[in-house]
């Protein structure tokens, strides 16, 4: 199914146009620093356990992806949604 939630989002990293992989460090370096944003106040969403711990490394906080209610009620203890 596909959901409508782009709008939600200030930007993107493809990491194929700035020659960065998960999980290296770099390309959450690069996120943070292309949108000036802060660690702590970042979330990073990925249904991958390996990326996860590069970015939480860093200080942003990781969501483990297992499906869209338990992603939602993360979101929720996290402040994130209302």
């Amino acid at each position: 199914a596909s959901h409508d939630i782009w709008h939600l989002f200030d930007g993107t990293v493809i990491s194929c146009r700035i020659n960065k992989l998960k999980p290296e460090a770099e390309i959450y370096e690069h996120l943070l620093q292309e949108y000036g944003l802060q660690a702590g106040d970042t979330v990073f969403i990925d249904d991958t356990p390996e990326n996860l711990g590069p970015a939480a490394g860093l200080g942003i906080h990781t969501i483990g992806f297992v499906g869209a209610a338990q992603c939602r009620e993360d979101l929720l203890k996290l402040g994130c949604l209302a």
